[in-house]
């Protein structure tokens, strides 16, 4: 009798794992495409048929911040975080909405956490993120040495050669800045319009035509951003 309890007692708890993945999955997918009420009602679902899933609650954080609820989203990260304190994504995602938050020594904390977690594929994106933070901690020389580790390891990535020519620009690595710079614009086409900016920042005293062009791209490219508006007034007093 006691075997068959625990067989059913089994059956029972593989179900509701089985349903919980299933709404994670949903509520992912209904995160990615902008539904926010959707994915919340999918991942509230999730967390109640598995409330140990440190993936359920970390995604409904991530939905809850999407909503604007920011104490609901800490609220369920904290929860994923105990279930799995060393999880990479949790950590990382939970760093990127510090980090939006301009809590940057927290964030720093957790995409340090992230990075050390060797199974997790995306490590290189971790770096880049913690480089970014700790620069803006106003911490240039440790940020430097994250970048590089993340290029280092990912010579492709344009976040991570971006964030690093920005870091070099800081320390007035100007010439560095701009090969990075450049390398992202050749890897990463006219999508790469932050930059097309920064080079035209850097290069404005020593290849005006560059410069110019490089502007030009950016106002043609990123119409109406706040990004194209500032590259036109540069443009203004720089090509004239």
């Amino acid at each position: 009798m006691l075997y068959i309890l625990t067989f059913l007692f089994g059956c029972i708890t593989a179900q509701k794992q089985q349903r919980a993945e299933s709404r994670i999955m949903l509520g992912s997918a209904y995160l990615k495409e902008g539904d926010i009420p959707g994915a919340i009602g999918m991942l509230q679902e999730a967390t109640k048929f598995n409330p140990k899933s440190a993936e359920a609650w970390e995604k409904l954080g991530l939905a809850y911040y999407a909503q604007g609820a920011s104490e609901r989203a800490e609220y369920a990260f904290k929860k994923a975080l105990r279930i799995s304190p060393e999880r990479a994504e949790t950590n990382n995602n939970y760093a990127l909405i510090l980090l939006d938050q301009e809590r940057y020594e927290d964030a720093i904390q957790h995409f340090v956490v992230a990075s050390t977690d060797l199974s997790y594929r995306n490590t290189a994106m971790v770096l880049s993120n913690l480089g970014r933070a700790q620069q803006l901690a106003q911490e240039p020389e440790a940020a430097l040495k994250s970048l590089n580790n993340a290029v280092r390891r990912a010579p492709n990535l344009c976040i991570a050669r971006f964030n690093r020519g920005l870091v070099l620009k800081e320390l007035s690595q100007n010439l560095e800045a701009l090969e990075d710079f450049k390398a992202v614009i050749k890897m990463c086409g006219d999508t790469a319009t932050g930059a097309y900016y920064q080079a035209a920042l850097i290069l404005h005293s020593t290849d005006q035509p560059a410069a110019c062009s490089y502007l030009q791209t950016v106002i043609t490219e990123a119409m109406g951003s706040s990004l194209a508006i500032q590259a036109n007034q540069s443009h203004q007093e720089l090509c004239k």
